[in-house]
C-alpha cells in the first residue's frame, strides 16, 4: 500500500498543471449552470439554447472536459509507459499490481471524484437530495458508466503508446474505424437499425477489451497482442450489428386498419 501512495503522490505533484485545469473545467461547468439555472429555469430541462451566450460556454466546457481527460491520463500513465523494454521504472522495485492500482487511485481521485461532486452539487440545485432520491442515484451511475466508455478506451490506447503524440494519432485513427463499424451493418442491410441490446452487447464488449489490453499491458506488456485486440473491436462491432437478431426493419408496412362496419 506504500508503494502505490508513493508512486500516486508522485504523479500527483509532477502533473499539478493538468489536474488543475481539469478542476477549473469542471467547477467552471458548475458555477455556470448554477447561475444559469438561477435565472434561467429552462436549463433545468437541458435547454442550453435559453443561456445565450453563457449556454454556449457551459457547451464548450463540458466538451472540454473529455479532452483534459485525454490530457491527465496520457501524462499518467506516460509517465511509467509501457511500450518497449528500456523504460527506467523497470529497474526499480515496482509491482505491476501497485503500479496499476497507483494508477488507478489517481483516476479515481482526479477524473471520477471531480465529476461525482459535481453531480451531486447540480442535482441538489435541481432541488433532489442525492442521497434520498432513487431517481438520482439511477442517474449517476448512469453517468459514470457513460464516463467509463470514455475513459478505459483512453486508458487502454494510452498503455499500448509511448507519448502524447503517439496516442493522438491512434485515438483519432480509432475514431472512423468505430464510426465504420456501426454505419456498415446499415448500410449492408437498408432500412435497418440497431436495438438497444445490440448496443448494450458492443458497449460491454468495448469496456471488456479495453480492460483485458490495460490488464496485459501492465502484467506481461504485449504491445503486439494488445493492439491487437483493440482493433478487433470495431469488427466485433461491426459483426454484432450484422447478427444480432433485434435488429428490424424501419420500412415495414403497417398491417391494415381494420374496416369500420357500417351502421345497420
Amino acid at each position: 500500500m506504500k508503494q502505490v501512495l508513493n508512486i500516486f503522490a508522485k504523479d500527483a505533484r509532477r502533473f499539478w498543471s493538468e489536474i488543475v485545469v481539469v478542476l477549473t473545467l469542471v467547477a467552471s461547468s458548475v458555477s455556470i449552470y448554477s447561475y444559469l439555472l438561477a435565472i434561467v429555469p429552462q436549463i433545468r430541462y437541458g435547454n442550453l439554447d435559453a443561456g445565450g451566450k453563457l449556454g454556449g460556454l457551459l457547451l464548450l466546457l463540458v466538451l472540454l472536459i473529455p479532452i483534459g481527460w485525454w490530457l491527465l491520463i496520457s501524462r499518467a500513465i506516460h509517465e511509467e509507459r509501457l511500450v518497449g523494454d528500456t523504460q527506467f521504472w523497470i529497474t526499480r522495485p515496482y509491482e505491476w499490481k501497485k503500479l496499476l492500482a497507483a494508477k488507478l487511485l489517481f483516476l479515481v481521485i482526479f477524473v471520477y471524484l471531480p465529476v461525482l461532486a459535481a453531480y451531486c452539487i447540480l442535482r441538489a440545485e435541481n432541488g433532489f437530495a442525492p442521497n434520498s432520491d432513487i431517481t438520482s442515484i439511477h442517474g449517476l451511475l448512469e453517468r459514470l458508466l457513460f464516463m467509463t466508455g470514455i475513459v478505459l478506451p483512453l486508458v487502454a490506447i494510452a498503455t499500448v503508446t509511448s507519448n502524447f503524440a503517439r496516442m493522438t494519432v491512434a485515438l483519432l485513427g480509432s475514431i472512423p474505424c468505430m464510426i465504420l463499424a456501426a454505419v456498415l451493418p446499415v448500410a449492408l442491410r437498408p432500412g435497418s437499425v440497431s436495438g438497444p441490446f445490440s448496443n448494450k452487447i458492443c458497449f460491454a464488449l468495448t469496456l471488456l477489451v479495453c480492460s483485458a489490453v490495460i490488464v496485459i499491458q501492465y502484467a506481461r506488456r504485449k504491445t503486439r497482442l494488445s493492439v491487437l485486440l483493440l482493433i478487433a473491436i470495431p469488427v466485433l462491432i461491426c459483426v454484432i450489428g450484422l447478427i444480432t437478431p433485434e435488429r428490424f426493419q424501419m420500412n415495414r408496412t403497417d398491417p391494415p386498419l381494420a374496416t369500420a362496419s357500417k351502421p345497420t
